[in-house]
């Protein structure tokens, strides 16, 4: 009567090595790789190179200071479109794929059309839809919307060519195509929630906006912090489709992709490295910050 418990026990541990024989490869590598590239990083950043020759200097630092955030400073634009683009995903696209994952919950008149229309950028690749929209507003008749501006004897700007529209226009283009899992992720949320207190909300005859800030952000409080988390690393790493379009040119250049024309060219490689570190330990007390405000909001149990 003993021994089936115990050849139980023995499959339990067997499995439980198989298991971390998967893991362990993987995380050896991992640790290799992720933590060896950061480390080399930072030492880098306290690095320059003078006549051939190595020597340690928070010279890149100071650069930084001095120079980066001077009046004709790299990091002037670049932080400010960084932050732009940031602002763009953060307070403006969250609440709409907020409300729309609202509406497709609902089911709302063709929510199986819009779910598709919507998620369709997303299902095809990037270089895709970039070359799609370049093509409809490219200038001078070759475009699209070009031809119909012709047409009506109206010239077509160049929005990508011109530092009076290429920023807003990568903006528009991020906005256009960055609906991605988001409103999917909140809807399946929403699907969570008790028929029965959303059927009394009915019978009290709320609307679809307090609806949603009295009764379903609560309920879905611990997904839409978790989706809010994610982007705060990202808050000086955002860039749009700057590479594609523009390639920082016509007041469009940020900071992420400064870092990669730097590390493209192979110049300034220590330089690079203060300015990403620099910016990571500002980040970092923003992160925790708004880690801790979150957890604030009490969990509603349902």
């Amino acid at each position: 009567m003993l021994e089936q418990p115990i050849k139980k026990k023995r499959k339990d541990v067997s499995s439980g090595w198989f298991v971390a024989s998967l893991f362990v490869p993987f995380g050896i590598i991992s640790f290799i790789f992720f933590n060896g590239t950061q480390v080399g990083g930072i030492l880098m950043s306290f690095q320059k190179d003078i006549s051939g020759q190595t020597i340690w200097t928070f010279g890149n630092y100071t650069r930084i200071i001095t120079e980066g955030f001077s009046t004709n400073g790299i990091f002037t634009e670049s932080v400010r479109n960084s932050l732009l683009f940031f602002s763009l995903s953060m307070f403006v696209m969250t609440p709409i794929n907020l409300v729309i994952g609202y509406f497709l919950h609902k089911k709302i008149t063709g929510y199986k059309f819009f779910r598709i229309v919507l998620y369709l950028p997303n299902v095809l690749p990037g270089l895709i839809v970039a070359t799609l929209f370049k093509y409809i507003t490219a200038p001078d008749g070759a475009g699209v919307l070009a031809s119909l501006f012709y047409k009506m004897g109206k010239e077509f700007p160049n929005l990508f060519g011109d530092s009076r529209y290429a920023i807003w226009s990568l903006l528009f283009y991020s906005f256009w195509s960055g609906f991605g899992s988001g409103f999917l992720l909140y809807a399946s949320a929403m699907k969570r929630i008790p028929p029965e207190v959303l059927e009394s909300a009915q019978l009290d005859g709320v609307g679809w906006i307090r609806e949603i800030t009295s009764i379903y952000m609560p309920l879905i409080w611990p997904t839409f912090s978790m989706m809010l988390i994610q982007m705060l690393p990202s808050i000086f790493e955002s860039s749009g489709a700057v590479l594609f379009f523009t390639q920082g040119d016509y007041g469009t250049q940020t900071l992420s992709y400064w870092m990669f024309e730097q590390v493209k060219d192979r110049t300034n490689l220590n330089y690079s490295a203060a300015v990403g570190l620099f910016f990571s330990i500002i980040t970092l007390p923003i992160l925790f910050f708004s880690r801790w405000l979150l957890e604030k909001v009490p969990d509603v149990e349902y």
